[in-house]
């Protein structure tokens, strides 16, 4: 999937055509953060977003054993809630610091790690600092295949 945020996309902003931060409006530990207009708003209730319903409804039918969420712009690597080994190994294969980002509620992969024992979803948050695509692009397809070779036995694909 692209972007869970079109309309912010186009219009460069942080927040969807409400105003919400849909990072922070699903409903692990939902609660009301930041006034309406903050880049960081909550929405009015947990789920309240379509694009956020979408996600719902899309990893709940989907139920994948491994969830990267792209974000920028810290240039690191999050220790998730869930198993931290696949994501571990992407920091190091992609040379990003793995550090605990403290997670904030709404937050779609803590929601995921919580709502899904055994799955990991994990943020790659991109730095500013500029790059090529196709060399960021490579160096990241390469870490995910690294990253999951040793969790599911398979050889990567070059």
């Amino acid at each position: 999937m692209d972007s869970i945020n079109p309309d912010g996309e186009a219009a460069g902003t942080r927040t969807n055509a409400h105003g919400v931060d849909l990072n922070r409006n699903s409903g692990y530990l939902w609660e009301p953060r930041y006034e309406k207009g903050s880049r960081y708003w909550s929405g009015p209730r947990a789920w309240s977003e379509p694009e956020s319903q979408i996600v719902e409804r899309l990893v709940t039918r989907l139920r994948p054993d491994v969830t990267i969420w792209y974000h920028q712009p810290y240039g690191v690597v999050e220790i998730p809630l869930g198993d931290p080994r696949i994501s571990s190994i992407y920091a190091e294969r992609v040379g990003m610091k793995f550090v605990d980002l403290e997670g904030f509620p709404g937050e779609y992969t803590n929601w995921q790690n919580t709502a899904f024992p055994g799955a990991t979803a994990f943020i790659v948050e991109f730095s500013t600092k500029p790059a090529t695509a196709t060399a960021t692009a490579t160096r990241h397809v390469a870490a995910v295949r690294g990253a999951l070779t040793p969790i599911n036995g398979t050889k990567p694909t070059p």
